[in-house]
C-alpha cells in the first residue's frame, strides 16, 4: 500500500499539468468554452469548487444554452454548501436537456440536504420516470422517505438501490443520517 500515497501526488501531479495547459488554451483564447469547462472539471477533481464555478460561469456566458455547464457548476456548487444556486443550476440542467436523470436524482439530494424530503421525493421520482432503475433516484429517495419517517418504503427503496449497486454500507449510513433530522435530532 505504499504506492497510495505516491499515485495520489502522481494523480494530482497530472491534474495540475492539465491545468496549466488548459489555462494556456484559455490566455490565448479567452473563448474557449471547451478548455473553460475541461478545467473547470479539473479544478472540481483539485477540490477546487471555487474555481471550477468561476470556468462553469463564463462556459455560460459564452453559452447559456449548455446543459453540462450548469449541471457541472451545480456539482461544485453543492461542494460548497450554496444549495439554493446548486438547485437552481440542477433544474436548468433539467430543463435544457429533460432526459438528464442524473440532474434531477442530484437536485433531490440538494433537497434533501436543505431540508426539504418532500422535494426530494418528488426529484427521484421524476429521475426514475426518466430513466427507470437509476440507482442514485432510489438511494435518494430512500433518504428523503427516512427523513419524512416513512422507515418502511424507506427500506424498500434502500433494498432496490442495492440490488441496483449503490454500496449497503454508504446508503445505510446516508439513511441513517436522514432519520434524526425528521425526529428532530442532530446532523
Amino acid at each position: 500500500m505504499a504506492s497510495g500515497p505516491a499515485d495520489m501526488h502522481a494523480s494530482i501531479d497530472r491534474l495540475r499539468a492539465e491545468e496549466r495547459e488548459l489555462t494556456a488554451r484559455i490566455e490565448a483564447d479567452p473563448g474557449d468554452a471547451e478548455a473553460l469547462s475541461r478545467r473547470g472539471l479539473v479544478y472540481g477533481q483539485l477540490v477546487e469548487p471555487r474555481r471550477a464555478v468561476e470556468d462553469f460561469t463564463r462556459v455560460l456566458e459564452i453559452d447559456p444554452s449548455s446543459s453540462l455547464a450548469h449541471y457541472n457548476r451545480a456539482m461544485a456548487y453543492v461542494h460548497l454548501r450554496h444549495l439554493a444556486m446548486a438547485i437552481e443550476d440542477f433544474t436548468a440542467a433539467a430543463e435544457l436537456d429533460p432526459g438528464n436523470a442524473d440532474a434531477l436524482s442530484n437536485r433531490g439530494m440538494a433537497h434533501q440536504e436543505a431540508g426539504r424530503p418532500d422535494l426530494a421525493v418528488l426529484d427521484a421520482e421524476a429521475a426514475m420516470a426518466v430513466r427507470p432503475g437509476h440507482v442514485q433516484a432510489y438511494a435518494v429517495r430512500a433518504i428523503a422517505r427516512s427523513a419524512l419517517g416513512l422507515e418502511e418504503p424507506a427500506l424498500e427503496d434502500l433494498a432496490r438501490a442495492v440490488d441496483l449497486g449503490f454500496d449497503p454500507h454508504t446508503l445505510g449510513m446516508l439513511v441513517k443520517r436522514a432519520r434524526p433530522r425528521a425526529q428532530g435530532g442532530g446532523a
